[in-house]
């Protein structure tokens, strides 16, 4: 669903309580329950978490500051056309 370099890719993510849903060009990629995620070492499917992770993601604030992506394996990061709606 990533376009080819150069092109623009839309991403929209709603999150309404600890419910997240994201899509990508138009298309859902995943949805989740934050509150499931309730250990900073593994994941609810067992998988490991990634090691700078301190708090578990269902002990994290759902009012607040909203943060973007600053770091894609080196490479500049571009945002245009950022809306944030309230529900």
């Amino acid at each position: 669903m990533v376009k080819a370099p150069g092109e623009w890719n839309r991403m929209t993510i709603v999150a309404s309580g600890p419910m997240i849903t994201v899509h990508l060009n138009g298309e859902r990629v995943n949805t989740f329950d934050l509150s499931q995620f309730t250990s900073a070492k593994t994941n609810p499917d067992g998988s490991s978490t990634p090691p700078w992770l301190s708090k578990p993601p269902a002990d994290l604030p759902q009012k607040g500051r909203i943060g973007f992506q600053g770091k894609h394996g080196g490479a500049p990061i571009f945002f245009r056309k950022v809306e944030i709606l309230q529900l």
